[in-house]
């Protein structure tokens, strides 16, 4: 239809284009949950002591 000239369509898509990155990135860091690392290691350590005690303890009832 000849509506727009074709470096006004290039410019709004460049422009289109870069507004749908900034869009995803965002929607991206809002998916992706934030990992407290230090209390993750805590309750491994918690566990695996968990298991040596209980291990312990089945081991001397033998």
């Amino acid at each position: 239809m000849d509506k727009i000239s074709p470096a006004d369509y290039k410019h709004l898509k460049k422009q289109y284009e870069a507004e749908v990155a900034n869009i995803m990135k965002e929607e991206e860091q809002l998916t992706i949950p934030s990992v407290d690392y230090d209390l993750m290691a805590e309750v491994e350590r918690e566990i695996n002591e968990r298991m040596i005690i209980s291990k312990n303890k089945k081991g001397g009832q033998k």
